[in-house]
Parts: C-alpha cells; sequence; structure tokens
C-alpha cells in the first residue's frame, strides 16, 4: 500500500512540476533540456538522457549522486516518488501514460540513479525498452 502512495504522489507532484515549470509546446530535445535546467534549480541533476526510442516512447536516464539529498530522506521510499515524479512529467508532456522504475540506485551502491520508462500501451505489449 505505501508503494501505491509514495509513486501516486511523486506522480500528481510531477503533473504539478511540469505544468507549473516547463514549457510544454516544443520539441522533446528542446524539452529534455529545459527539463534538466529546471531539475538543476531544484538541485536534481539530471545527468543525461541515455537513450529514447520513438517507438515505443522508452527512455533511460541518470541522475548523479546526491548527498545532501539522501541524507534527509528515507531512501527506500525515495524511489518510489521519484518513479511517480518522472512518470508525471512524462504523461505532462506526451499525453501517454508512462511506467517509469528506477533500475541502479545510489542506496545500493551504483554511482548514478538510473531510471528505465516507456508508454504503459507498449511495456504491456513489448515489455521494457
Amino acid at each position: 500500500m505505501n508503494d501505491i502512495c509514495f509513486r501516486q504522489a511523486g506522480f500528481l507532484a510531477g503533473i504539478e512540476y511540469a505544468r507549473a515549470s516547463l514549457d510544454l509546446t516544443v520539441n522533446f530535445m528542446t524539452f529534455v533540456i529545459n527539463m534538466q535546467k529546471a531539475l538543476l534549480n531544484m538541485k536534481v541533476r539530471c545527468q543525461r538522457i541515455e537513450a529514447f526510442i520513438p517507438g515505443t516512447g522508452g527512455i533511460v536516464f541518470t541522475i548523479e549522486h546526491e548527498p545532501e539529498r539522501t541524507s534527509n530522506i528515507t531512501n527506500e521510499n525515495a524511489y518510489l516518488y521519484d518513479e511517480g515524479f518522472i512518470a508525471g512529467i512524462l504523461q505532462t508532456y506526451t499525453g501517454d501514460e508512462y511506467d517509469v522504475r528506477e533500475v541502479d540506485r545510489w542506496t545500493d551502491g551504483d554511482r548514478v540513479c538510473r531510471f528505465i520508462g516507456c508508454q504503459k500501451i507498449a511495456c504491456n505489449k513489448a515489455g521494457r525498452p
């Protein structure tokens, strides 16, 4: 139950954040650049987009380690919120529902947090990107 609550809270925050802070009318690459700058202003270091797969809407991106952030939150729930937040941003921009999962985490000893997302309809048909 907590998983659903944390992910949904992040999702709703992502939708509102995208509506209030991002230009949703620009092309994808401009949107990504603007999102990186906006997240940096919030002290979230969106490092890079590693892949984008237009056919499935698949996206892979990383966020570099943020020690000041991880020391102030409960790590086991933070990734659920982040997954929802990113899904909310992507859905607001594209108009398609997204499924986002964090596959690498700083708290597990990884050097970055890596997120993989795809449009839900594509994820259901073909699996993850």
